[in-house]
């Protein structure tokens, strides 16, 4: 195939990472503890290996902005009041994830799509935030917050890996994601170390 026939476009996105740090699949608790939701947007370029309305191999450069990390939310009554303590670490990254995949046409201008890749990152900046709330009994609270910055803690680049499926609508494409962190996140990291994953979920629109 020549250039003149490779298909290319281009687009924006955005959506939500839904991520945890642990060495499971999903978080261990299965409600709002151990997940943190973020968010992810930047843009794409697609070439496409086939005729548009072929079904065929693709290659899909980005460079996106996200946070992941994760959050933990403890409740303790003591008798006289609840105290409810909420644990972020926040990861604010600039990423490149380079996919590969295959379209499958399923009539003019809709797509079914498969695709896996790395994505590389640059930390921007790592934070732990705390909120205590405590409520007594009576119905009156008072809440404190207090945020540490840990970035010299963190590596300054991460290696993920990245597996999704997409469909594609005549300008619009919805993407759902599975990421993993695959190299190690901090400056003294173990080999047991848990890893940051995360769930995404993006709507995109291809500018041409």
């Amino acid at each position: 195939k020549t250039i003149a026939q490779i298909n290319f476009s281009v687009g924006a996105k955005a959506g939500l990472n839904a991520s945890w740090i642990g060495n499971n699949s999903t978080p261990q608790n299965t409600n709002s503890n151990g997940f943190l939701i973020g968010y992810t947007g930047g843009v794409w370029g697609r070439i496409n290996l086939s005729d548009k309305e072929e079904s065929g191999f693709f290659i899909q450069p980005e460079l996106v902005i996200s946070q992941m990390g994760s959050k933990a939310v403890t409740t303790t009554d003591t008798g006289i009041s609840t105290i409810r303590n909420t644990n972020s670490r926040l990861f604010n990254l600039a990423e490149l994830p380079v996919m590969a995949g295959y379209r499958i046409s399923l009539g003019e201008d809709i797509n079914l799509c498969f695709y896996g890749g790395p994505s590389f990152a640059r930390i921007l900046n790592a934070k732990d935030k705390t909120r205590s709330e405590v409520t007594l009994n009576g119905g009156s609270s008072a809440a404190s917050e207090k945020t540490q910055d840990i970035t010299e803690d963190v590596k300054s680049y991460w290696t993920s890996l990245q597996l999704g499926v997409g469909a594609n609508f005549n300008r619009f494409n919805v993407d759902l994601r599975f990421q993993r962190v695959m190299t190690a996140m901090y400056m003294n990291s173990a080999s047991d170390e848990s890893k940051a994953m995360a769930f995404q979920l993006t709507l995109g629109y291809k500018i041409f």
